[in-house]
């Protein structure tokens, strides 16, 4: 955590930041199942590009006897 400052006083100013707290507040690791979807090899696609296992690739998902076969998924796309 950092405090950031600024004093303004007619003939000069100071601004700077000072760290109050140097510790990890919160950390995950986060493991997807390899079932919900593959790194496509088409070359129609771009390299890295996930494709989701439903629809037509939904018979790579592994399917538990008693589930249901629906499919509700979303993808959320980030930029590196």
């Amino acid at each position: 955590m950092r405090l950031f400052y600024e004093v303004d006083l007619f003939f000069f100013s100071i601004d700077g930041d000072i760290d109050i707290v140097d510790e990890e507040i919160f950390s995950f690791d986060v493991k997807c199942d390899p079932g919900l979807g593959h790194i496509s090899t088409d070359p129609n696609l771009p390299d890295g590009t996930l494709v989701l296992n439903a629809d037509e690739f939904a018979n790579r998902r592994p399917i538990d006897p008693g589930e249901i076969n629906s499919t509700s998924m979303a993808a959320v796309a980030t930029t590196v």
